[in-house]
């Protein structure tokens, strides 16, 4: 199946706001219990504000997954089921800046 990018917006966390390492080790590990249960073969969390000392940034990351023959459906509903999570979407797909759009 192709590639797929999940947006995931994490909440703002209020007294005790968890760095942005501890936030990609834990969707890390959610990543690797997607490939565990079969909802995707491969699946790589990418920070989008690296190092950004607005919460509102630093709580923004991707995952790049490689749905299984089930589709991304499931690993959507997954990953919107958890505690902490603002919004989960796939991002739509993107034409090359180089090609001209359809008509």
């Amino acid at each position: 199946m192709a590639r797929e990018t999940i947006t995931v917006k994490l909440a703002e966390s209020g007294a005790e706001p968890r760095s942005q390492f501890q936030q990609r080790r834990e969707l890390d590990r959610i990543c690797a219990s997607l490939v565990e249960d079969g909802l995707a073969t491969a699946a790589a969390v990418n920070v989008v504000f690296p190092g950004s000392a607005n919460p509102a940034m630093a709580t923004l990351f991707t995952i790049d997954l490689e749905p299984t023959w089930r589709g991304v459906e499931q690993a959507l509903h997954r990953l919107q089921a958890l505690q902490g999570v603002e919004f989960v979407h796939a991002a739509a797909m993107r034409r090359p800046l180089a090609t001209a759009p359809a008509r």
